[in-house]
């Protein structure tokens, strides 16, 4: 599961990076100019919490509340991603906050949660996209 979940994280890292280069070659800018570096620091720092935050829970045997963890913290790295141009990332942070909630309250809703989480990414970039 941790090899799935790493390379998960590496694929969407590399999927962002080549996608803003190609941003940035077509617009003629620089990819790594200060708003970049912010937003990366961000990212990466968003990232090395939720993962120092799962791994923290499973040591501690807090099996159970891995998936909302990861979803709360999900989401408010989606909060904090947010800007003008993206306000329907708002809902995907609030779909997270539910989610979690659902997860609590019922322990074995971990694997619709995520499942509906990923449906949800999905339909955004459709909707994104066109």
């Amino acid at each position: 599961i941790i090899s799935i979940a790493f390379l998960v994280f590496l694929f969407s890292s590399l999927a962002l990076f080549f996608s803003g280069r190609r941003s940035a070659r077509k617009n003629q800018f620089n990819l790594w100019n200060r708003e970049t570096k912010a937003t990366f620091r961000k990212y990466l720092i968003g990232v090395l919490i939720i993962i120092i935050s799962i791994i923290i829970l499973l040591n501690q045997g807090f099996i159970d509340y891995i998936t909302p963890t990861f979803l709360i913290l999900y989401g408010v790295l989606l909060f904090l991603f947010k800007n003008k141009a993206r306000k329907n990332l708002l809902i995907l942070s609030a779909v997270c906050f539910l989610l979690a909630v659902m997860c609590v309250l019922i322990p074995t809703y971990w694997y619709s949660s995520l499942s509906i989480l990923g449906i949800a990414h999905v339909a955004y970039g459709v909707a994104v996209r066109q």
